[in-house]
């Protein structure tokens, strides 16, 4: 059986835009981490005989295809050298190129949270006793008024939302559609 972390170790020396440091990675083997962030995951491939090598991505919810999430199989006998020419010439082109993107994508995602918890915050701040009841993916504020009233707020993403209001008396209404009208532009009839 191969040590898949004295592998890793010898290939991180070998891999360009140094450094590359090895450590152990939980029971699946070693990853290779640059300081910059990115990994390269070395474990124990299905085919007895043979390692993987694959990028590992930070969590995200960037949809990855297939082809940007590549591996390759190596055979456990070779060289750390050849293992370090497989990485460069089949993982290395496309996690560089799709790992900003993931860190671009997570940065947007963070920044919509950000705005989404100071929208719902200034809710709560407008409607005392609200509440925020979610707040992945998106977060919701709820007010229950007296029985059977109830207003739902569903801040999506860009500053747009949803708003349901349940079971509100007259002049309620009308307070909620004139302002409505008083924030959306008015087309006229053709």
């Amino acid at each position: 059986m191969v040590d898949l972390h004295a592998l890793a170790a010898q290939t991180a020396r070998l891999l360009p835009d140094g450094p590359w440091e090895a450590a152990a990675d939980r029971d699946r083997g070693s990853c290779l981490t640059h300081r910059d962030g990115r990994r390269i995951r070395i474990e124990a491939a299905r085919r007895p005989g043979y390692v993987d090598a694959s990028p590992v991505y930070p969590e995200t919810d960037f949809a990855l295809t297939d082809a940007e999430e590549p591996s390759t199989a190596f055979r456990a006998d070779r060289s750390a050298p050849a293992l370090a020419r497989a990485i460069v010439a089949k993982l290395l082109p496309v996690y560089n190129e799709t790992y900003p993107k993931v860190l671009a994508r997570n940065a947007q995602r963070a920044q919509q949270i950000a705005d989404g918890l100071a929208q719902a915050e200034h809710l709560l701040d407008l409607v005392p006793h609200a509440a925020i009841v979610r707040d992945d993916p998106s977060f919701i504020v709820e007010h229950d008024g007296p029985f059977p009233v109830r207003a739902q707020v569903h801040l999506l993403s860009d500053g747009i939302a949803t708003v349901t209001l349940r079971y509100i008396d007259a002049a309620t209404t009308e307070a909620v559609m004139q302002a409505y009208a008083a924030h959306v532009p008015h087309h006229s009839a053709t």
